[in-house]
């Protein structure tokens, strides 16, 4: 067998699991709460709404959502005008003192990978923010303005603190005139003992492979 095609079964033996993308875009109607921590029925949302724990769960991913400046308060929903993001969650406050958390938990199994998200500024405008992603250990940080000729800013490429089984997003001051959407990310299955074990064989014997040949 030629060496790539080994590395290739191999690597897809460890992968076995699959890999899952999701992305948050708070886009779809019925996805607040009555209730300020976000607890509850599902329910419209409008302006000031509060969005609800339950949005985005999946048996593979729990998410949280955090004015982490009040206790026990869920971020709120707006539907326009933070640059050119539509339906966007904040923090409640002012510029100066307001923080948002969304917290990505991976269930048993399983670990994530932060691929990138969005920051706008309200209305239509810029404003300055912080910015970090951790995964407990290390930690991705930016801080600046946010909203530069009327644009949204993308984020990606996290390192190492956009992948683990808990991923924290938080943003602040400000939170408030800084709002957030399209949180995309992938989740992929924890390879079984034996696949790594296969694979670490595979690349052994592939190592070997390639001191015969030089």
């Amino acid at each position: 067998m030629k060496a790539a095609a080994l590395l290739g079964l191999l690597l897809g033996l460890q992968l076995s699991g699959g890999a899952m993308a999701g992305t948050l875009d708070f886009s779809e109607s019925n996805i607040c709460s009555a209730n300020i921590d976000g607890s509850g029925a599902f329910s419209p949302c409008s302006n000031y709404s509060y969005i609800n724990q339950n949005y985005g769960d999946t048996a593979e991913v729990d998410v949280s959502y955090l004015n982490a400046n009040t206790d026990n308060t869920s971020l709120q929903f707006w539907s326009t005008s933070y640059n050119q993001l539509e339906n966007i969650l904040w923090a409640g406050g002012n510029d100066s003192n307001s923080r948002g958390r969304i917290i990505l938990a991976a269930t048993d199994g399983y670990f994530i990978n932060l691929d990138s998200l969005d920051l706008g500024a309200y209305p239509s405008s810029a404003r300055y923010t912080h910015l970090t992603v951790s995964n407990g250990i290390d930690t991705y940080a930016f801080e600046g303005i946010i909203g530069t000729g009327n644009l949204a800013s993308t984020f990606s490429a996290f390192g190492a603190a956009g992948i683990g089984s808990n991923i924290t997003i938080e943003w602040y001051n400000s939170a408030y005139n800084v709002g957030i959407d399209n949180i995309s990310y992938t989740v992929t299955a924890v390879p079984e003992p034996g696949s790594l074990a296969m694979l670490m064989a595979g690349l052994g014997l592939l190592g070997l492979m390639r001191i015969r040949k030089s």
